[in-house]
C-alpha cells in the first residue's frame, strides 16, 4: 500500500480541525480567519502565513490551571502536526 497523505502546511486550511477539542478547535479557528483574512486582502505567502501562525498561538490557553495546561499541550501538539508551530 503506497498512498502517500499530503502534509497540510501554515498556508492550507486544516484538513479537519478536531470535533473532540473546544480549545484546539478555537486555535483552527483563528488560524482559519488570519488565512482568509490574508487572502482577501492579498498578502504574500511570507505575511499570509506570519499572520496565522501568529492568531493560532494567540488562540492559546493561558498556563493557568490544569486544564488550561492540558488544553495549551493539545493545542502545541495539534499545531506542530499541521506545521503551524515549529519544533524548534
Amino acid at each position: 500500500m503506497n498512498e502517500t497523505a499530503s502534509i497540510p502546511t501554515a498556508l492550507e486550511p486544516s484538513p479537519s480541525p478536531p470535533a473532540r477539542n473546544p480549545a484546539v478547535q478555537r486555535c483552527c479557528q483563528a488560524r482559519e480567519r488570519s488565512l482568509e483574512s490574508s487572502r482577501k486582502n492579498r498578502l504574500d505567502n511570507y505575511d499570509t502565513k506570519k499572520n496565522a501562525i501568529e492568531a493560532y498561538r494567540n488562540a492559546m490557553p493561558d498556563l493557568a490551571g490544569y486544564e488550561n495546561i492540558r488544553d495549551f499541550i493539545a493545542c502545541a501538539a495539534h499545531g506542530m502536526v499541521i506545521g503551524t508551530i515549529d519544533a524548534i
